[in-house]
């Protein structure tokens, strides 16, 4: 795989009125955890990339593929990543005080899914 937008999480969704092209983390109840592919620095797309491609055959969801794999500096990667995720509910990007907020929304939502 070359590319994200090559890879089975990759989606195009409205947010704001605007298509953006994203990777779908997971799907909460009403609203999907993405990350927006736009808001990846050169380092992080080929860590997702790399992630993604070595793990392929395992056919997770996204969110669990994060959570088993390790980076190069030994942080999980889940960790690390979740500050880029946003939740999408309507079209809208959900707004958090702060990125723990965010991710014990995101990891309830994910469990009772």
């Amino acid at each position: 795989m070359k590319n994200l937008e090559d890879c089975a999480y990759f989606k195009t969704i409205a947010i704001n009125n605007q298509q953006q092209k994203v990777l779908l983390v997971g799907e909460l109840k009403d609203s999907d955890a993405v990350i927006q592919l736009n808001s990846l620095d050169t380092i992080d797309y080929g860590r997702l990339l790399n992630i993604i491609d070595d793990n392929s055959h395992l056919q997770l969801p996204l969110w669990k593929l994060l959570t088993l794999s390790t980076l190069s500096n030994g942080m999980n990667a889940l960790e690390y990543f979740h500050q880029l995720v946003k939740i999408v509910n309507k079209n809208k990007i959900q707004k958090f005080k702060n990125n723990n907020e965010k991710y014990d929304f995101i990891m309830k939502g994910l469990k009772n899914v």
